[in-house]
């Protein structure tokens, strides 16, 4: 985005400032970017930072859900389904937007959803996150505007695909993808 090319009193209104904070953190997660690094709390409550399983050597999948959206439960099955077809090659990761630690585990209790790592965001409110992505909020550094939302990172830990929903076609997508490399 050629920001320059408006006054300095215009870079330096909020909503042009707002726009370019924006645009900086698509940046970041955009496919064909490195993953961003981040920790988070597992159902055990210990802390897991993405670096200790992207860019390993398996494939992985980051699906955002939250236990309140009912969209993201429908998407288990499929989700379940890569796991089992895909495990030995494809790892996935469960990223919670609950804001409540109870629901979220209740959720994964009801849910059976043990097989695979289930792990909850930290929930950060806090300007700096713009400027240095790791005080950030998972959602908002991988610029997660609806759940459910699936990120695709290939072996070397780079971002290869993005999607709403798995219906059979991404499926088949991400299967072509990690199959093909």
């Amino acid at each position: 985005v050629r920001l320059k090319q408006f006054s300095p009193k215009m870079r330096n209104t909020t909503a042009l400032r707002e726009f370019e904070r924006y645009i900086e953190t698509y940046a970041r997660s955009e496919v064909g970017q490195p993953f961003i690094d981040m920790e988070l709390e597992s159902i055990t409550g210990e802390t897991k930072r993405l670096s200790e399983i992207c860019g390993k050597g398996k494939w992985v999948l980051l699906d955002f859900w939250a236990s309140w959206c009912v969209p993201c439960i429908g998407e288990i099955p499929k989700v379940r389904e890569l796991h089992n077809k895909h495990g030995d090659i494809l790892q996935v990761l469960s990223i919670s937007a609950d804001d409540d630690k109870t629901e979220w585990l209740d959720a994964v209790a009801q849910h059976n959803l043990t097989e695979w790592q289930q792990l909850i965001r930290e929930r950060v409110d806090n300007s700096e996150e713009y400027y240095f992505p790791e005080l950030a909020d998972i959602c908002l550094a991988y610029d997660v505007k609806q759940i459910p939302c699936f990120i695709l990172i290939d072996t070397n830990g780079v971002i290869v695909g993005r999607w709403s929903h798995l219906t059979p076609k991404v499926r088949a997508e991400i299967e072509q993808i990690i199959y093909s490399r």
